[in-house]
């Protein structure tokens, strides 16, 4: 199984989510049809995501901000592993935060902003 879908069916189970059907282009899409997106991939609400996990700068910085789609995780290095396989620029500044999710602020991947 792809690390794309080993993530969806872990998040999907973790978060108790939501119905998945097929997208038009075979990935996984929401119940409104539209492809979800993946790890590292902009997002604006956890339903946007495979993992249905928008990581949100903001609530771990209120003077910044941007949203990206994340995982649960236990260690750094499963983060970093999954920023490599998403091309991240610096797949090794991802790191598990505090919250057990992937912070991937200073990957290349996401778009983040401070004041």
């Amino acid at each position: 199984m792809p690390v794309r879908d080993a993530l969806l069916v872990v998040g999907l189970a973790a978060c108790g989510a939501r119905s998945v059907q097929p997208a038009s282009d075979g990935g996984p899409a929401g119940t409104d049809g539209e492809a979800l997106a993946g790890f590292g991939e902009d997002c604006t609400e956890d339903a946007d995501c495979e993992s249905g996990i928008c990581w949100d700068y903001g609530e771990r910085d209120a003077s910044c901000g941007g949203k990206v789609c994340s995982v649960l995780c236990t260690t750094s290095k499963a983060c970093e592993g999954l920023a490599a396989s998403a091309g991240a620029a610096s797949a090794a500044g991802a790191e598990c935060g505090v919250d057990d999710q992937c912070d991937l602020v200073g990957t290349g991947l996401g778009a983040f902003v401070c004041e």
